[in-house]
C-alpha cells in the first residue's frame, strides 16, 4: 500500500539513483553497495538486487494507482500515466471534462439532504392528537 505522496517520493528517489543503479547492475561483483540517497528508517547497505525488486514494486505500485485513476476517470490508461509525469492544476470545468469529478455544485444548498418530515412525540401532529385525545 502507501499513498500517493510516498510513491510519488519513492519515485522521486529511483530517479535519481538510476543512474548508480545501472552502474551497480553493469559492475555486481555480489559485494552490497551503498545507497545515495538519504533513508531516515533505514540505515542499511542494498544489492543491485534488492534496490531492483523495490524498484520493481514501485512500478507496480505506480501501475495500479493509475489503473484506478484511469478507471474512475474514464481517461485511456497512457493519458493518465503521461498526464501523472507533470504537475498538473485544473479548474473545476477542466476537472470535470477530465472525470475527476462529477459535478459543480453553486450553492450548498444543492448537496444538503432534504428535510423529512417530523413525526412522533413533540411534533405538531403528535400534539394535536394528544389535544383531541384530552377533549
Amino acid at each position: 500500500g502507501g499513498s500517493a505522496v510516498e510513491i510519488e517520493a519513492q519515485a522521486d528517489d529511483l530517479r535519481h539513483m538510476r543512474d548508480t543503479v545501472l552502474g551497480l547492475i553493469a559492475q555486481d561483483t555480489g559485494q552490497p553497495v551503498e545507497r545515495d540517497f538519504e533513508d531516515s528508517l533505514h540505515d542499511r547497505w542494498y544489492t543491485a538486487v534488492e534496490i531492483e525488486v523495490q524498484a520493481d514494486d514501485l512500478r507496480q505500485m505506480r501501475d495500479t494507482v493509475l489503473g484506478l485513476i484511469s478507471d474512475d476517470t474514464g481517461q485511456p490508461a497512457e493519458r493518465i500515466f503521461e498526464d501523472s509525469l507533470h504537475d498538473r492544476w485544473y479548474t473545476t470545468a477542466q476537472a470535470q471534462e477530465y472525470g475527476f469529478i462529477d459535478a459543480i455544485v453553486s450553492s450548498v444548498a444543492e448537496v444538503m439532504p432534504r428535510r423529512r418530515a417530523r413525526v412522533g412525540l413533540g411534533t405538531d401532529a403528535a400534539a394535536s392528537a394528544q389535544e383531541g385525545a384530552r377533549s
